[in-house]
């Protein structure tokens, strides 16, 4: 992103040098987004959960067989 900088092409200077920096500062703004709109954050998820709710539960369901069964697994070992 630096590079045409660098090689003297004109235009202004990078906001961010790095990928880093812009994906911290990424982060740090759709933080303080969410904070200023929580009815909206909270209207878009409960939106999205009942559209894709049996996708979302399946998964759960198939997130909690993997975990109890790494434990059984573990205790039989033990």
């Amino acid at each position: 992103m630096d590079v045409g900088y660098q090689r003297g092409k004109r235009g202004r200077k990078p906001k961010f040098v790095t990928e880093e920096e812009r994906r911290a500062a990424r982060v740090q703004w759709s933080m303080k987004w969410n904070r200023a709109n929580k009815d909206k954050v909270a209207v878009y998820k409960k939106n999205y959960y009942e559209k894709h709710r049996e996708k979302i539960l399946q998964k759960a369901r198939e997130y909690y067989r993997a975990k109890v069964g790494l434990r059984a697994a573990e205790v039989e070992k033990a």
